[in-house]
């Protein structure tokens, strides 16, 4: 009888697709040449074999299964076709030959002959599955499992606005306190919960469907620039936004959202010695938004709170020239 040769070494390698809690595996294969096929996340981009020395395996089958769980069914066969002993049995255990079981689990069905793996969680250490030979045990090919990060969800950052307050704080050209946002930065206004992984992914964020309804505006007698002031800020603020630009208004920005020298009076007097938005000047908003991972649009938070914004500058305004709007005498006559 002739034994079977089982000397490939194939790499099966895992990218993620978001599914619920879990993630649907996609595979590549590639020899011991190196010849690596490179898969995309699109299962029939996976119908490739490779076959050296004896094995051939190749892609069949993917499934949601009830719990969420993706199972990934290969195909294999060996060579002689008349092999009086074609079966294998199948074993996946961490790289450190410890159980993961809890993870991912391998298993063979000799009558079609089919090799499945069940992915049931994200993992962080690299997993090795071996098929042997049932008549040669020295006969073996190692396949080995990587989990690719991905995103799990987007939420607030803790603090003062967190997901269970209806208002963010904050300071245009300062960080008044630890619950105020410092930046129009995706990273410090919200929370990313990655997967564990073994292979590393990069992922970027953007925001859609932005929109501003002033709400309230603090800040003095402010009815002659009131309508100057809402449209610059409001304008600068969704730019600012939709570019997730990394910093809040600086002075000359605060400054220039109106001309009005009276607006430059009043908001030259605001300080950050004893804050209380009551005391000082503010502009609200109803910020409508949805923050989303580019490379996978299914994750998304929808946004909708009330932003308040300080007038506040950190240095007082310090060098800005306020200008004369008129000259009042008490009297328009005087004789001697």
């Amino acid at each position: 009888m002739k034994k079977l040769n089982y000397k490939t070494i194939a790499t099966l390698l895992l990218t993620s697709i978001l599914i619920g809690g879990l993630s649907a595996l996609a595979f590549s294969i590639g020899d011991i040449n190196n010849n690596f096929i490179q898969s995309t996340e699109n299962d029939s981009d996976l119908n490739t074999s490779v076959k050296e020395n004896g094995i051939s395996v190749q892609f069949l089958s993917s499934k949601i299964n009830d719990d969420k769980s993706v199972t990934k069914t290969f195909t294999y066969s060996i060579t002689p076709e008349n092999a009086t002993n074609q079966n294998v049995t199948v074993e996946a255990k961490y790289n450190d030959n410890t159980n993961c079981d809890d993870v991912l689990t391998a298993s063979v069905d000799i009558s079609s002959k089919t090799i499945s793996l069940v992915c049931k969680a994200d993992f962080e250490k690299q997993i090795y599955v071996t098929i042997t030979s049932s008549s040669d045990f020295s006969k073996t090919a190692q396949i080995t499992v990587d989990y690719v990060k991905k995103v799990k969800s987007i939420d607030y950052k803790l603090g003062d606005s967190d997901s269970d307050s209806d208002y963010w704080y904050t300071g245009c050209g300062m960080q008044v306190n630890a619950g105020f946002r410092d930046s129009f930065a995706f990273n410090d206004l919200l929370d990313v919960t990655y997967s564990k992984f073994t292979k590393d992914k990069k992922y970027t964020f953007n925001v859609k469907d932005v929109t501003l309804i002033d709400d309230e505006l603090m800040c003095g007698d402010c009815s002659s620039f009131e309508t100057e002031l809402r449209t610059n800020f409001t304008n600068a603020l969704k730019t600012k936004i939709t570019n997730l630009s990394d910093t809040y208004f600086n002075d000359d920005e605060i400054w220039n959202f109106s001309t009005s020298n009276k607006y430059h009076s009043i908001i030259s007097q605001f300080n950050d010695d004893s804050y209380r938005y009551e005391e000082q000047g503010y502009i609200c908003y109803k910020f409508k938004a949805s923050y989303y991972c580019v490379e996978d649009p299914t994750i998304e938070l929808k946004i909708d709170k009330y932003w308040q914004f300080s007038l506040i500058s950190p240095s007082g305004f310090l060098g800005k020239t306020i200008n004369v709007d008129e000259i009042n005498t008490q009297t328009k006559n005087i004789e001697f």
